[in-house]
């Protein structure tokens, strides 16, 4: 079964009296050695979404081309770190963040491994949302033990086909033969919600229906999509969203600007970034639509 959502009443509402800090610090670890788009672009779309702070966790290397590409972030980075380091560097950190997102670029080696591991084990022990995409989620699909952790947590994972079929140990063939199913039997197991990308993007979770996306086109499929995806869906889990729903609206604003920015670029162009200048399209009509209704 799906439902259908009034994108408008969804968006975290914006107060006169405020600052950065009401509407939410997204900690982003993204971006190992030469990943630096990766990161970029999640961060940019967080802000997008009207959240108040970006914290980018990378690899020395990023600092400067992120600094120059997105100065209005934070930037935390590490650099031939013992593991203790590392340790207590991210442990500070995950202490100021009201979102998570892990995965963008961050690579399957060591370093990476044992960052995913003391996310999840934060997770674990906290109430704050995280969204696990790219390559965390390959390196989740070798942890029985950290899938374990994330169990009840406000913690979403955002696989395509491929990723799906790598952390549920079955074919992509299989994961495509019954998308639907193959999500909600996952959510149900796993006891967390998903996201799984592709024609007609799925949103399930324990306690949701299931969710289908209908915005977007195939102009979309193209490199750092998704990377806009995640940092969407923080940016707005950072403000105050239940992470279902932040997947669930996220999706919606995705895929409708991929549609706004495909009728400027077409849809051969589209480059991920034309979606985040989308984003700021679709989301000020949304606000527009709220005004109308107070």
């Amino acid at each position: 079964m799906y439902y259908d959502i009034q994108p408008e009443s969804m968006l975290p509402k914006r107060r006169s009296e405020s600052h950065k800090g009401t509407y939410g610090r997204v900690l982003l670890i993204a971006g190992s050695h030469g990943m630096a788009g990766a990161a970029y672009l999640a961060g940019l779309s967080a802000y997008r979404s009207g959240c108040g702070l970006v914290e980018i966790f990378t690899h020395e290397d990023n600092r400067v081309i992120l600094q120059e590409l997105l100065p209005e972030a934070v930037m935390t980075t590490y650099q031939n770190e013992t593991a203790d380091s590392l340790s207590d560097k991210l442990n500070h950190s995950l202490g100021k963040a009201d979102a998570i997102a892990i995965g963008c670029g961050i690579g399957l080696d060591e370093t990476a491994s044992l960052l995913l591991s003391q996310t999840c084990r934060y997770i674990s022990v906290s109430e704050i949302p995280c969204v696990i995409d790219a390559d965390a989620i390959s390196l989740l699909s070798r942890r029985a033990d950290l899938m374990a952790c994330l169990a009840g947590r406000k913690a979403v994972v955002t696989p395509h086909p491929k990723e799906m079929a790598t952390l549920i140990h079955t074919s992509i063939d299989e994961v495509q033969e019954d998308r639907e199913q193959t999500v909600e039997r996952f959510v149900h197991a796993a006891q967390i919600s998903c996201l799984l990308k592709g024609y007609r993007t799925l949103v399930g979770s324990p306690d949701h229906e299931l969710y289908m996306n209908l915005s977007g086109n195939d102009g979309m499929a193209t490199g750092g999509s998704g990377d806009v995806l995640t940092g969407l869906i923080a940016g707005l889990a950072a403000q105050g969203e239940d992470i279902c729903e932040a997947a669930v609206l996220g999706a919606y604003v995705h895929g409708a600007a991929g549609d706004y920015a495909a009728g400027q670029m077409g849809r051969h162009s589209l480059l991920a970034r034309d979606v985040i200048a989308g984003i700021c399209e679709i989301i000020k009509e949304l606000e527009k639509k709220t005004n109308e209704k107070v």
